[in-house]
């Protein structure tokens, strides 16, 4: 037996072959057609799984790169728009800033004018009134100088006094007339008591 030749061997070899086919061999065909066919349905469907994710990695890939420009011209257009804005918010402060200043300028004008204006009228009018003042006090002076005369030269009474300088009163004050009260409120006795 430890001499065994090929050709023996392959004579032994082939009986086992054929026991193997006799004990299995209807099995062993469908098991191995079996796998044949699952090959062949994975590799099938390897394929169609690879189409498929290829497909969806282009169409993934296209809209993200749809998404991404239409982003980029939301951005461009909105900084453009901010730009526009800001250009504008800018020309417009300072169209505001040139009419203020100039309104400024006119309103520092009109009132130099008018506090130039109010100044002359004011010293017009304190002229006007020292005169008038001065005028008013020099006819009252001669009114009572006039009134001290006519006393040195006949004797006048208390009341006939009391009713003239009540009358100078009235005349200063702008009243014409008395009132009938004031006529005989204002007069003065005759006679005091103890005098």
């Amino acid at each position: 037996m430890t001499d065994i030749n090929p050709n023996q061997m392959r004579d032994r070899l082939g009986n086992i072959d054929q026991i193997r086919d006799i004990l299995f061999g209807d099995r062993e065909r469908e098991y191995t057609e079996r796998l044949d066919r699952i090959e062949v349905e994975v590799d099938e469907l390897s394929r169609v799984i690879e189409a498929r994710l290829s497909n969806l990695e282009n169409q993934i890939s296209t809209d993200l790169q749809n998404a991404i420009d239409a982003l980029e011209k939301k951005i461009q257009f909105v900084s453009s728009t901010l730009n526009t804005d800001s250009s504008e918010i800018r020309q417009g402060l300072q169209t505001v800033e040139r009419d203020l200043a100039g309104n400024i300028v006119i309103v520092e004008k009109t009132l130099s004018a008018n506090i130039g204006e109010l100044s002359d009228s004011l010293t017009s009018t304190r002229s006007q009134l020292k005169s008038g003042l001065q005028e008013l006090k020099s006819q009252l002076l001669d009114e009572l100088t006039k009134s001290f005369n006519s006393l040195g030269e006949e004797k006048v009474s208390r009341a006939d006094l009391a009713e003239m300088l009540f009358d100078l009163c009235m005349q200063v004050r702008g009243q014409a007339e008395r009132p009938a009260e004031a006529e005989a409120t204002f007069l003065l006795p005759e006679h005091q008591v103890g005098s």
